[in-house]
C-alpha cells in the first residue's frame, strides 16, 4: 500500500470484517477479539481501522478519514489485515481499498 495513506472507500463481494493493522504483531496480538468487541479506546492495539461489512457487494466509504501507515522499523510499505468471512455463503471473500498513499 503505502507507508502511510488515506482510506477513502472499501468494497467487498462477501459479508466480510475487515481489520487493518500497523504491525503484524498487532494483528497477531488482537486475533482473537471477536467481531461483537469493539476495539479498546485510542489506538494501543496497532488497529487501523475494523470495518464489519455484514452485506455485500458493499461499497464503504469513509467519513471521517481513515488515515493508517506502517509501524514497523525500519518503516515500510506493507500495511497488515486480516478478512473474515462472516456470512453463510462459501464465496471467497476479497476486499478492494481506494487509497491515497500520503507518504510512499
Amino acid at each position: 500500500m503505502a507507508k502511510s495513506f488515506y482510506l477513502f472507500s472499501l468494497s467487498v463481494n462477501a459479508p466480510v470484517r475487515v481489520e487493518l493493522y500497523s504491525t503484524a504483531g498487532a494483528r497477531a496480538s488482537d486475533f482473537a477479539r471477536p467481531a461483537t468487541t469493539p476495539p479498546g479506546y485510542g489506538n494501543e492495539q496497532g488497529l487501523i481501522g475494523d470495518f464489519n461489512l455484514p452485506t455485500a457487494p458493499t461499497i464503504w466509504a469513509t467519513d471521517p478519514a481513515v488515515i493508517g501507515g506502517n509501524g514497523d522499523t525500519p518503516q515500510t510499505n506493507v500495511i497488515y489485515f486480516t478478512i473474515t468471512n462472516i456470512g453463510v455463503s462459501s464465496e471467497v471473500p476479497s476486499a478492494t481499498f481506494s487509497y491515497v498513499p500520503l507518504q510512499s
